[in-house]
């Protein structure tokens, strides 16, 4: 059964360089169920293509050593 993609849009928070959105797009496409990874720029308008909904506690935990914050 083939799943239907879904987006989940989202602003992370403390960018400061180009260093910062490559980081932070790899943390996310690690996470299960993430497909495609978009971040425009350093307002960090962040858009996740998944194959499931990622709680925000997961979300959360996947900055948890960063600067980065998650603002639905």
């Amino acid at each position: 059964m083939k799943l239907t993609p879904m987006n989940q849009t989202f602003t992370l928070q403390g960018f400061h360089c180009p260093a910062c959105i490559k980081l932070s797009t790899m943390k996310l496409r690690d996470l299960p169920g993430v497909t495609e990874v978009q971040i425009t720029g350093l307002d960090g308008q962040t858009t996740l293509t998944t194959d499931r909904i990622i709680p925000l506690a997961e979300l959360q935990a996947a900055f948890a050593d960063t600067e980065y914050h998650i603002q639905l």
